[in-house]
């Protein structure tokens, strides 16, 4: 059976939590969101996903600015995003083949400064193979960065589909080639587009990163995963794991020009590490 894949937008759900959280008092929108906007589309778009508990976590909490999210729900309805999001996957899928996707459109919190400036508008996440979510957050250049979000998360999504087995591959070096491999699939195919979350370290704090790092590259620690690739604490800067992995799967794939993506993609990560030579940015050789 052809791969096919389905836009499925949360526009009609925000407008009937809108509607009832109108009415309601503080307390009362977790249920709301919950029930208008998570529920309808849960079953189809994240239960049962690898990474379906990762991912929920960008969805717990309602949103409390009910003006900010009507303005927002209008520039997205009829923005003809459904269309956009269809043919970047239809590209995607091309380069590398996946399993039939579902594609998840909702309204971003407003508020969320970090999806709106950083991000530009357009979060991604996957919550499993063929369940891709697209937080979009109006005004803004976000159509244009709707493509290379989805061929990053597509990678993620074909990568769960042929080679996750039970959950030996949640480790912090898997982890780290998991977000560099998507990286690198959304640069092979949307080469200008910025993605700067791989811009977050200068190299002495890279090179600082990576040696808290090493000792841990093994863990299976949600605490230890979170702490490196997200950052924020215990002196670990923003998204360091997200750019220590891209530097990872760069310097592989420049040492292994014209690989094909099916074969860098299968790659173990720890044969891709030691393949990539990477320790750490280069040395300065003029330091001592």
């Amino acid at each position: 059976m052809d791969e096919a894949v389905r836009v499925v937008t949360a526009f009609e759900d925000v407008r009937r939590y809108l509607g009832a959280a109108r009415h309601a008092s503080p307390d009362e929108l977790g249920p709301l969101h919950r029930k208008h906007i998570l529920e309808p589309q849960w079953q189809d778009c994240a239960a049962g996903g690898e990474l379906e508990e990762y991912a929920a976590r960008a969805v717990c909490e309602p949103i409390r600015d009910l003006d900010a999210l009507e303005a927002s729900l209008a520039q997205l309805e009829g923005s003809g995003v459904e269309g956009i999001a269809e043919r970047a996957w239809a590209g995607a899928h091309a380069a590398l083949p996946g399993p039939s996707t579902t594609i998840w459109v909702l309204p971003a919190d407003p508020g969320n400064i970090f999806i709106r400036d950083f991000m530009r508008g357009v979060q991604a996440t996957t919550a499993g193979a063929g369940k891709i979510w697209l937080h979009l957050s109006p005004p803004g250049d976000w159509r244009t960065l709707i493509p290379p979000a989805i061929a990053h998360e597509h990678h993620h999504s074909v990568w769960l589909h042929r080679h996750c087995h039970g959950a030996d591959w949640k480790f912090l070096l898997n982890y780290l080639v998991f977000e560099g491999r998507a990286c690198a699939f959304s640069r092979m195919l949307y080469g200008q587009a910025r993605q700067p979350w791989t811009e977050t370290l200068n190299p002495q704090q890279e090179a600082e990163v990576w040696q808290a790092m090493k000792p841990q590259l093994p863990s299976h620690s949600e605490q230890v995963m979170v702490k490196f690739m997200f950052g924020g604490v215990e002196g670990v800067p923003l998204l360091a794991g997200y750019t220590v992995g891209d530097r990872i799967v760069r310097a592989f794939l420049a040492g292994h020009p014209g690989l094909d993506v099916d074969t860098w993609t299968a790659m173990d990560a720890d044969e891709l590490l030691a393949a990539s030579g990477y320790d750490g940015p280069p040395r300065d050789p003029q330091a001592r």
